[in-house]
C-alpha cells in the first residue's frame, strides 16, 4: 500500500459501477453533494473494463471512491488491481454494503474502508488525507440526521431518462436475518416537506420510473399515505411517471387500500418479499409478518388491476425443503401478481443468517453475491433443479408471455403451478440465449397432446405480448383461408390508421383473433386480442 505524508490533491473521483446502464446511480451523488469537491463517473459492469480503465485514468484522479454492492465488488476489484499497477500513489478508498461487514476482506485492496453511512465520513477522511494527517484503515461512518440533496443540475444532466431513485428514509424496522438493512439501527424518516421538493424535481427530470429506495416504505402509516396522496394530487408531477415502492403488504391500512384503488392505471408498482409462507421459517429468519393480512391486501390491490404487484420468494431458507417451497409458491401464485420472482439466498456478510450457517449446514459460493450452494434441507441437485425451474417461471410467467397457456396447462393437466413448471424444467432442454421462437416451439411440442387447443393460447399468447404481429414458424399455418378471414375482420373493425395489426387463425374454436398494436395494458404490459368467429 502507497504511504501519503502530503497530498494536494487535484482531481478526486467517485465511482459507480451499476449492473446495467438503465440503472442510475445514487449513492455517488449523495456523496458528491456532501463533498461537492468530487466528481462522478459512472460506468457499468458489462462495459469493457480496459476501456473504463482508459477513460478514469484520463482523468489523473488522486483519490478514487468506489461505492461497493455484491453485484459490482468482482469488477471494482479487477478495476483496483488495474490503477493500482497504472499508479501506486492513488488513493484507493471503499464504502458501501459489500465492505462495511468484514472489511478486512479488502484491506490489500483499498487504503480506507468507511463503513455505514458515508457522507460525513468521506468529508473528514479527504480533509485528513489533503493536510498529510494520519487515517484509520477503518473508518465507521455516522449518519447526518438529514442528509444534502443529490438532486443537483449536474446529476439531472446525467440521468438521461434512465430508472432514477429516491428515498425519503434510511433504515427498516424489522431485522430479517438475511438482509442487512435493519442489522444496526431503526428508520428514521426525512422530512416530508424535503421529500416532496426532491420527489418534485426528480419527476421533472425527464425519468419515467421512479423507484423508492426505502425499506419497508409503509412502515410509517401515516406518512406513507401523505407520500401516495401527494403523487395521485400534486400538479407539478407528470403524468406519465411510474413509482415503484417496496412495502410490506400486511402493514397496509384500509385507508391506504382505498387510496391505493383511485390511482391511474401504471402509476405505481408495488414490490412484496413474501418470502415463505412457512411459519418456522419465517420465524428462524425473525420476520415479522402476518401473512394472512399479507395476502388479504395484495388480493384487493390484484383485483383493482391498476397497480403493477411483484413479490418475491426466496429458496434455501431454514425449514424450507422441497415440499414446503412447493406449497410457499402455490400459495403465492395464487395471489396472482404480475411477477412473482424466485431469489436464491444470498449469505450476505454481515448478516444474522450468515452467522447461523453451521446450525444449518449451509454452503455457499465464496465470492460474491455468495448464493447458497446446499444446505440440510436441499442438495445441489434440489438446487440445480430449482434454477431450472425459476428461469422457466421467468420465461413464461415473469415475462407476462405465456399467460393463456399457463391458464389452460393448469386448467388441462390439473396440476398445481409448482409442478406444472417443475414439469417443465425437467422435460426440456434448452441454452440460456434461447430464442423466444425456440422456447416457444419447446413448449408447444411437450403439450402437443392437446392439439389445436395448445396452439391457439399459444398463438393467443404471441399476438398479446409481441407488438410485431409475426407468429414464430412453430405456430404457422399456411392457410388461404386467413386472408379471407382477415378481410372480415378489417370490414367489421376497421383498422386504425398508422396501426401495426396482428393475425391468427384459431383452428380450435374456428376463428381468426386479431391485435392492434397501438399501446400495451399499462399494468401486464400485453395487448388486448378480439377472437372474431370465421364466416367460410
Amino acid at each position: 500500500m502507497p504511504s501519503h505524508s502530503c497530498i494536494m490533491t487535484m482531481k478526486k473521483l467517485l465511482i459507480s459501477c451499476a449492473s446495467k446502464y438503465v440503472h442510475s446511480a445514487l449513492a455517488v451523488w449523495y456523496l458528491k453533494a456532501a463533498c461537492p469537491e468530487y466528481d462522478v463517473f459512472e460506468c457499468t459492469i458489462n462495459e469493457d473494463i480496459n476501456k473504463v480503465f482508459g477513460r478514469i485514468t484520463e482523468q489523473k484522479p488522486d483519490i478514487i471512491g468506489f461505492s461497493c454492492y455484491i453485484w459490482n465488488i468482482s469488477y471494482v476489484l479487477k478495476l483496483t488491481e488495474m490503477l493500482r499497477k497504472a499508479n501506486p500513489d492513488t488513493v484507493i478508498i471503499y464504502g458501501g454494503p459489500e465492505v462495511s461487514h468484514s472489511p478486512e476482506r479488502f484491506e490489500d485492496y483499498a487504503d480506507h474502508i468507511v463503513r455505514g453511512y458515508g457522507e460525513r465520513a468521506l468529508c473528514e477522511l479527504t480533509q485528513k488525507l489533503e493536510n498529510g494527517e494520519k487515517a484509520d484503515k477503518y473508518i465507521n461512518g455516522y449518519r447526518y440526521e438529514l442528509p444534502p440533496s443529490p438532486y443537483n443540475d449536474e446529476y439531472m444532466n446525467a440521468l438521461h431518462g434512465r430508472i432514477a431513485y429516491i428515498e425519503t428514509s434510511r433504515g427498516c424496522p424489522f431485522s430479517c436475518a438475511f438482509c442487512l438493512s435493519g442489522r444496526d439501527e431503526k428508520p428514521y424518516f426525512f422530512p416530508l416537506e424535503r421529500a416532496f421538493d426532491d420527489i418534485v424535481r426528480l419527476s421533472q427530470s425527464g425519468a419515467k420510473t421512479i423507484k423508492f429506495v426505502d425499506r419497508t416504505f409503509n412502515a410509517n402509516a401515516d406518512r406513507a399515505y401523505k407520500i401516495w396522496e401527494f403523487l395521485l394530487t400534486d400538479e407539478r408531477l407528470p403524468q406519465d411517471i411510474c413509482y415503484h415502492f417496496e412495502i410490506g403488504a400486511d402493514l397496509l391500512t384500509a385507508n391506504q387500500l382505498e387510496l391505493l384503488k383511485t390511482a391511474p392505471k401504471g402509476r405505481f408498482q408495488m414490490e412484496v418479499g413474501l418470502q415463505s409462507f412457512n411459519d418456522s421459517t419465517l420465524k428462524a429468519v425473525n420476520r415479522a409478518t402476518s401473512v394472512d393480512n399479507s395476502v388479504y391486501n395484495l388480493g384487493v390491490i390484484v383485483d383493482n388491476s391498476n397497480i403493477h404487484v411483484h413479490t418475491d420468494l426466496i429458496i434455501g431458507l431454514p425449514h424450507e425443503d422441497m415440499e414446503s417451497f412447493r406449497d410457499s409458491f402455490n400459495k403465492a401464485y395464487d395471489i396472482k401478481a404480475n411477477m412473482l420472482q424466485v431469489g436464491f439466498l444470498k449469505l450476505l456478510h454481515g448478516s444474522r443468517l450468515r452467522d447461523d450457517m453451521s446450525k444449518y449446514a449451509m454452503e455457499c459460493d465464496e465470492n460474491a453475491p455468495y448464493e447458497i450452494k446446499k444446505f440440510n434441507l436441499m442438495d445441489e441437485s434440489d438446487l440445480a433443479l430449482l434454477h431450472k425451474f425459476e428461469d422457466i417461471v421467468e420465461r413464461m410467467h415473469n415475462s407476462g408471455r405465456f399467460l393463456r397457456t399457463i391458464d389452460f396447462l393448469l386448467c388441462k393437466t390439473k396440476m398445481t403451478p409448482f409442478d406444472l413448471f417443475i414439469h417443465i424444467a425437467k422435460s426440456i432442454n434448452y441454452e440460456s440465449r434461447c430464442h423466444l421462437d425456440d422456447f416457444t416451439a419447446l413448449i408447444y411440442d411437450l403439450f402437443r397432446e392437446y392439439g389445436e387447443e395448445i396452439r391457439d393460447v399459444l398463438v393467443l399468447d404471441r399476438l398479446e405480448s409481441n407488438n410485431t404481429g409475426v407468429l414464430p414458424e412453430c405456430l404457422k399455418v399456411y392457410d388461404k383461408a386467413l386472408g379471407k378471414a382477415k378481410k372480415q375482420v378489417d370490414m367489421l373493425y376497421p383498422r386504425p390508421a398508422n396501426t401495426v395489426r396482428g393475425y391468427g387463425l384459431l383452428y380450435g374454436c374456428g376463428s381468426i383473433a386479431f391485435c392492434d398494436y397501438t399501446a400495451p395494458d399499462k399494468v401486464s404490459g400485453r395487448y388486448n386480442a378480439r377472437v372474431v368467429e370465421v364466416h367460410p
